[in-house]
């Protein structure tokens, strides 16, 4: 998460597209829309619009899931990088993100929707979060586990 700015990306963007223009005239790559020795067809990338047939509903709600999502791509720039970080520097690095993360309208809305008590714990060297309904467990569920990364 950390590490990749807006403006690295419109570098990696700008630079991209200028290989498309040069690298058909230089190399064996064929033009995009003509197939390659193996048959396959480079489709270049294209804006899809959202469809003009979403009903108010459909458009509000896909509205509100980006409104939520909205802080996603930039939750946890300001943490240290992760590549060839060492193990000690993984955990400062994951508490980092987390707190970014915690910030985020999704995570809130998650959080006043299922009520849960995260408890924090190192398992086997790993910082993890156990989550655990406000509620107990039901004991249908007592000797189960979910584990997600």
């Amino acid at each position: 998460m950390g590490g990749v700015t807006m403006r690295k990306i419109i570098v990696l963007a700008c630079l991209a597209a200028s290989l498309d223009l040069i690298l058909p005239a230089i190399s064996a790559e064929p033009a995009p829309g003509m197939p390659d020795v193996d048959g396959a067809v480079r489709i270049p990338a294209f804006l899809l619009p959202e469809s003009s047939l979403f009903d108010n509903a459909t458009r509000a709600a896909l509205k509100d899931g980006r409104d939520l999502l909205g802080g996603l791509p930039s939750a946890g720039q300001h943490c240290p990088e992760q590549e060839g970080a060492d193990r000690a520097r993984m955990r400062e690095i994951r508490l980092c993100e987390a707190e970014a993360f915690y910030k985020l309208p999704l995570y809130q809305k998650l959080r006043a929707q299922y009520p849960v008590t995260v408890t924090p714990q190192t398992i086997g060297g790993v910082y993890t979060e156990v989550f655990t309904p406000a509620d107990g467990i039901a004991e249908k569920n007592s000797r189960r586990v979910l584990i997600n990364r």
